[in-house]
């Protein structure tokens, strides 16, 4: 039996590393998910996703959020039916 690949390991990147990302994207048009996911070790889903959702990276870099932040949405999403229950 051959055996399974081995898993790739989780990566969180840091806000300014997300905006270093997001940069590189902009200024070389030409670069794929595939490279720019090969180049910092994430996924390339990962990436797509950092890439879709640039303007909210912006918005946080621009207020001046933490550099070294990796989550910045902690607000639970149904915080009311939880204090229900």
């Amino acid at each position: 039996m051959s055996e399974r690949p081995s898993k790739r390991r989780r990566v969180e990147l840091s806000l300014e590393d997300k905006i270093k990302l997001i940069k590189e994207s902009e200024m070389f048009p030409k670069l794929t998910l595939k490279i720019l996911s090969e180049k910092d070790g994430v996924g390339k889903s990962t990436i797509g996703d950092i890439v879709r959702k640039k303007s909210a990276y912006i918005s946080h870099w621009e207020n001046n959020s933490s550099p070294n932040k990796s989550w910045f949405n902690n607000e639970m999403k149904y915080r009311n039916i939880n204090k229900l229950v």
